[in-house]
């Protein structure tokens, strides 16, 4: 008997878009995740991040009228370390992130290194100055 295993969605419960980043310009990801009233925007060109959390949504069940109750948001902003990009050897898969700390940027360097023999590609940006400054380590043709 043959089985059906459902794939998993990363982004389930959330609606997608894309805008530019405040800080860099660049194309930044932007989640909606309407079961938690959580809006996440991502950068992976210079790192930014900021949340938008309703606090007070348990609240909302309280009111007769939906009109009646107002949202209270918690913002957590923070402006990035980075960002990087990797593709490992015979793979479509390319893995992107932001550096969460200034020594990020110095693991995943350590990381490339011990890892050369398998990346394809990697990449890591930082924004310095106003600029963004792009770093490609590893640019091998498959």
């Amino acid at each position: 008997m043959e089985q059906f295993i459902e794939p998993v969605d990363l982004n389930q419960n959330a609606i997608l878009d894309d805008l530019d980043c405040p800080i860099c310009g660049n194309s930044a990801v932007i989640r909606f995740f309407y079961d938690t009233a959580e809006e996440q925007i991502d950068c992976y060109s210079c790192g930014y991040t900021r949340k938008f959390l309703i606090t007070n949504l348990a609240d909302k069940d309280n009111h007769e009228s939906e009109f009646e109750w107002v949202p209270e948001y918690e913002i957590e902003e923070k402006e990035g370390f980075g960002a990087y990009s990797v593709r490992m050897i015979n793979s479509d898969n390319t893995e992107v992130g932001s550096f969460a700390t200034d020594q990020s940027e110095q693991y995943f360097l350590n990381t490339v290194e011990e890892l050369k023999d398998q990346i394809a590609y990697a990449k890591y940006t930082k924004f310095v100055d106003g600029k963004l400054e792009e770093v490609i380590l590893i640019n091998t043709v498959e």
